[in-house]
């Protein structure tokens, strides 16, 4: 009877979880696992996922999560995990509030930005006891946003997104240029895929930072260096590629 009863609740909340899922957010998305290769050597382990839809400042938000941790051999030289959090809303597609949490070897860091629509405005909150609010275009997004953008565009070669991304307080212009379609090869096999190449400019420097910082934050939009993603064609969208011109070495992400 007690086994039973435990049957019962099992298939109850199996039943809760399904609902619940099917209630939140079902795009035509696929995330998945990564694997971060640099100087040829597999070093660090990359998942996106979003968790659920949640509510924030009375708005139904989806939150959307981004992880990395050092694997392997790479572990020994370098130790990193890192957690990047977007809660983004619903109706406008618009992040209103991003964290990010860093244990890296060289640093221990952590930064709560939190964006007012109404008045266009961002607070930066940094674990070094620093914070400060800056103005923010309306359509500025953090780059967690960027990614699930990218994810649901349909776009043709030729065509071209334009974004706000805010990093840290530094506000840049990215323009990801679709390319032609191309055959990628990866262990999940092989998809039709859209490359994506990234411009970046930047229009506001933003009044505090660390020198010191981690990768995502320090490098992914800049001036001097290419920034490509494979968007798969078919749906499920899913990330499928990704290099980085990490000069002088180049950064490569492939699914796992």
């Amino acid at each position: 009877m007690k086994q039973s009863r435990i049957l019962i609740l099992i298939c109850i909340s199996i039943s809760f979880l399904l609902i619940h899922t099917e209630e939140s957010f079902t795009a035509p998305i696929s995330f998945d696992e990564y694997k971060l290769t640099y100087l040829k050597i597999p070093a660090v382990d990359i998942s996106f996922s979003l968790v659920d839809t949640v509510e924030f400042e009375n708005k139904k938000v989806l939150r959307f999560v981004g992880k990395a941790k050092t694997s392997g051999f790479f572990h020994f030289i370098f130790k990193l995990k890192n957690t990047y959090e977007t809660l983004i809303e619903l109706e406008t597609k618009r992040p209103l509030k991003f964290t990010k949490n860093c244990d890296q070897s060289n640093i221990t860091q952590a930064l709560t930005t939190v964006y007012d629509r109404e008045n266009n405005k961002a607070t930066y909150d940094f674990s070094f006891g620093k914070n400060y609010t800056q103005e923010v275009p309306p359509e500025t997004i953090d780059f967690l946003t960027m990614i699930f953008r990218l994810l649901e565009a349909e776009v043709a070669a030729g065509d071209s997104l334009n974004f706000t991304l805010d990093m840290e307080g530094m506000l840049w212009k990215a323009t990801a240029f679709a390319k032609t379609l191309e055959v990628v090869e990866t262990k999940k096999g092989k998809f039709e895929a859209i490359p994506f190449r990234f411009d970046f400019k930047q229009f506001i420097k933003g009044e505090i930072r660390e020198h010191k910082t981690d990768v995502v934050s320090n490098r992914v939009a800049s001036t001097n260096a290419g920034l490509v993603v494979w968007v798969s064609k078919e749906k499920p969208k899913r990330i499928v590629k990704v290099i980085y011109d990490l000069s002088p070495f180049d950064v490569n992400i492939n699914l796992k």
